[in-house]
C-alpha cells in the first residue's frame, strides 16, 4: 500500500477525505500487564486525544499484552510523538513513564490492572510507530503493454488500523477475486472491473466507516 506498485490505481477522492495522517500510531508488547477476566480486546476512545487499543497476545512468552496508541494531533497523546525508535535505549525509560501516565489517566481500566514495578516494553524490536494516511484507489488499472492489473489489499484500499479492519478487509477481496478466477476464462479489463466492483460493495463501507471514525 505505501509502495511504488500502488501508483499504478488512481486515487479516488470521493473516498479519500484525507491528504495526511490523522493519528501517528504507536504499538508495542509489554510486560507487567493482567489480563481482563474475561480476556478480551478492549478500545478506549478519548475525544480530542485518540484511542488506546488493548489485547493479549500470543508471543515469544507468556503473559504479553499489546497497546496501540492512536495519536490525534494535537491531543495529550501526541506527547509520544517524541519518541523514536533509533533512539529507543536512550528514551526508554521515560517513553516507558510517559506510556504509564497516559493509561493512568485516559484508560483508567488498563492503568488498574498493572503492576508498575514490571511494567516496560518486553523488547528493543517489540515497538513500532507508523502514520498512514488512508487512501481508496480503482481497484484495476491498465498496463502499456495493454494487460490489466487488478488491485487488492493496501494496494487497492489503506486504511488507519484503529478499526482493525484491514486485514480482514484483504482477505475478503482476496477469497472474493479466487472465486471469480476460478469461474472465468478471461482476464481482462472488464474482468478486473466486475472484481473490483465486487470487491467494493464490502470494502467501500468498511473504509468509509473507518475514516468516520478519525474525524473530530
Amino acid at each position: 500500500g505505501r509502495g511504488a506498485l500502488s501508483n499504478l490505481f488512481p486515487r479516488l477522492p470521493e473516498h479519500s477525505p484525507f491528504e495526511n495522517p490523522q493519528r501517528l500510531v504507536i504499538a508495542a508488547l509489554f510486560r507487567g500487564i493482567a489480563y481482563p477476566k474475561p480476556l478480551a480486546f478492549q478500545a478506549i476512545v478519548n475525544r480530542g486525544h485518540g484511542e488506546i487499543l488493548d489485547f493479549p497476545l500470543f508471543s515469544f512468552e507468556p503473559g504479553l499484552t499489546a497497546l496501540g496508541m492512536e495519536a490525534a494531533r494535537g491531543g495529550a497523546f501526541a506527547v509520544l510523538s517524541r519518541f523514536h525508535r533509533s533512539r529507543f535505549d536512550e528514551q526508554r525509560s521515560e517513553f516507558e513513564a510517559t506510556v504509564l501516565a497516559l493509561l493512568r489517566d485516559y484508560a483508567p481500566s488498563v492503568y488498574a490492572r498493572i503492576d508498575t514495578k514490571r511494567f516496560a516494553v518486553a523488547r528493543p524490536l517489540d515497538i513500532g510507530y507508523v502514520a498512514i494516511t488512508p487512501v481508496v484507489r480503482r481497484g484495476y488499472a491498465r498496463l502499456s503493454n495493454g494487460r490489466t492489473v487488478l488491485a487488492l489489499g493496501d494496494a487497492h484500499i489503506t486504511m488507519d488500523p484503529v478499526t482493525g479492519q484491514g486485514a480482514n478487509k484483504a482477505s475478503h477481496a482476496a477469497f472474493v477475486a479466487g472465486a471469480a478466477i476460478r469461474e472465468s476464462s478471461v482476464f481482462d479489463e472488464d474482468f478486473c472491473a466486475r472484481v473490483s466492483q465486487r470487491v467494493c460493495e464490502y470494502a467501500l463501507p468498511v473504509s468509509d466507516a473507518c475514516n468516520a471514525r478519525l474525524m473530530p
